[in-house]
């Protein structure tokens, strides 16, 4: 499995991991539980889906499945292990998912750095030496509090500031 970000419509945003699979050319991905519980939260009430022709999802009762209710009737999707969380299957051959990876470009200047994301944010700042090693300080960053670490890996950074 490998990890991704997932969303549906640039609306529903998910951290999750897909086998590579597809339906109808949208992803399959799985969520890790607490995902999974934030994703189902914002799913429309059980009727409303029912009545609309979509599936309803909810985690089972032994944490262990994803149940899915249809007009058709109930369907049991058992959790998969990935690097010892269990991960849920939510809308597949149901939903649109996509992925929405964030690219990051580097542009080093001596120490000026300049990053823009896929997503449309530019951000300048300094690389600063540290007794345990360097880090990036965005010029917008007004404390020392506040700093992206990297290990000279810069896919490796935070991007939750994007």
């Amino acid at each position: 499995m490998k990890k991704h970000m997932f969303t549906i419509e640039q609306e529903i945003f998910a951290q999750g991991a897909t086998f590579g699979n597809k339906w109808n050319g949208w992803e399959c991905p799985y969520f890790p539980l607490e995902e999974a519980m934030r994703i189902l939260q914002n799913q429309n009430s059980k009727a409303d889906c029912i009545s609309y022709g979509f599936s309803y999802y909810e985690i089972s009762s032994d944490g262990r499945h994803i149940v899915e209710t249809t007009a058709d009737g109930l369907f049991v999707h058992d959790a998969v292990n990935f690097e010892g969380e269990l991960y849920f299957a939510i809308g597949h051959d149901d939903w649109c998912w996509e992925i929405h990876d964030i690219k990051i470009i580097v542009d080093i200047d001596g120490d000026d750095v300049y990053i823009t994301t896929s997503n449309g944010y530019e951000i300048s700042g300094r690389i600063e030496k540290a007794e345990d090693g360097e880090r990036f300080v965005p010029s917008w960053f007004a404390d020392k509090e506040s700093e992206l670490w990297y290990d000279n890996n810069w896919e490796d950074i935070d991007t939750s500031y994007f």
